[in-house]
């Protein structure tokens, strides 16, 4: 792997398309990595990545949606309960 910072790849972006190796692109102040840039012969392996992080994102998208659902729901049984409880204490009174 090599490391480039962002200033260089700029100035300089035929080191992305020349190299065969995976570049880390890194902010130059902040030290941060901001990208990786994989040569095109790893597209295979890349493929299994990408599915594995796009199936990744859906699953978290449907456990949020269905948290949001079920706190909705729980939202609209609670009166409903509240007056379940009213009406059995009304029963059992008489």
């Amino acid at each position: 792997m090599v490391e480039y910072g962002v200033k260089r790849l700029i100035t300089n972006p035929t080191l992305l398309t020349q190299s065969d190796e995976i570049v880390r692109v890194v902010d130059g102040r902040s030290k941060q990595t901001k990208a990786f840039v994989v040569p095109a012969h790893y597209e295979k392996l890349m493929q299994k990545l990408i599915k594995e992080i796009e199936y990744e994102k859906w699953a978290k998208e449907k456990k949020r949606l269905l948290k949001a659902q079920v706190s909705s729901t729980e939202d609209e049984m609670h009166p409903l309960s509240e007056a379940g409880m009213q009406s059995i204490g009304e029963y059992l009174d008489d």
